[in-house]
Formats: structure tokens, C-alpha cells, sequence
């Protein structure tokens, strides 16, 4: 089990026992990455889900093409039935896959970081070539 908002939703039918842990894993990337870009837990989400029903994806908002494609993974990521979702290889690759992101400067406080360095993508691409 885990936490309610972020478990796939065969994890809520008993009768389920052959479950596949790395499609739940993949669904639970899928509501990580919608909180990470809406900043609110996946509740509706995943509410949808249970119920069979669609959430809009994207929310509302400005986004860019590379966001567009992210969103277009995060739906492949929260399918109702395990089958629908795509390996998390092919989740790796589709996220390599978006080549022209480029990161923002932060805007940090001085309080808390007087000299900021600015973000290497480099590094990032490399440290996430690693985990994944």
C-alpha cells in the first residue's frame, strides 16, 4: 500500500492479486510529476481514475511544447488499467526525448543564497540518465 492519492487504482480492488509493482510505480511517476507542476496533491486525479473518468490534461494553463509532451506522458502514466501504461523505459525515453528544455535561472533571496549559481542542465541530464 501507499499513500492514497498517489496509489494506482488496482490497489483499491481486493480481488486484484496478480498486480504488476512496476505499473503501479509508473502510475504513482505519472501523479508525482501532475503535483509537481500544479503544486497540489494528485486527488482529483486519481478520484478520476477510480471513477472511470477523464481528468483534463493539461490543467488549465500556459504551457509550452516540452511541458505539452510531459503532459502527454503523465497521461499515459495514470491509465485506469495497468495494461494501458507504458514501461518506465519507455517513460525514460520519452522524457530524454525532449531536447530543446531549457532550464530557468532561480530567483533565490539574497538572505538565503547570496551568489547563486546557475542551473546545469548537464549535470541534471546525466544524474537522471543514472537513476533511471
Amino acid at each position: 500500500m501507499g499513500t492514497f492519492y498517489w496509489m494506482p487504482p488496482e490497489l483499491f480492488e481486493t480481488k486484484n492479486v496478480n498486480r504488476d509493482p512496476q505499473a503501479g510505480d509508473v502510475y504513482s511517476l505519472g501523479c508525482t510529476i501532475y503535483e509537481i507542476y500544479t503544486g497540489t496533491a494528485p486527488s482529483a486525479l486519481t478520484l478520476a481514475v477510480i471513477r472511470g473518468e477523464r481528468l483534463l490534461l493539461p490543467p488549465l494553463g500556459v504551457w509550452t511544447e516540452e511541458e505539452l509532451d510531459i503532459w502527454s506522458c503523465v497521461g499515459s502514466c495514470v491509465q485506469a488499467r495497468p495494461a494501458d501504461r507504458p514501461t518506465i523505459k519507455v517513460v525514460k525515453q520519452a522524457l530524454q526525448d525532449i531536447r530543446s528544455w531549457v532550464p530557468c535561472k532561480l530567483q533565490l533571496s539574497e538572505a538565503l543564497n547570496p551568489d547563486p549559481e546557475p542551473i546545469d542542465i548537464v549535470k541534471i541530464r546525466k544524474w537522471v540518465r543514472q537513476e533511471v
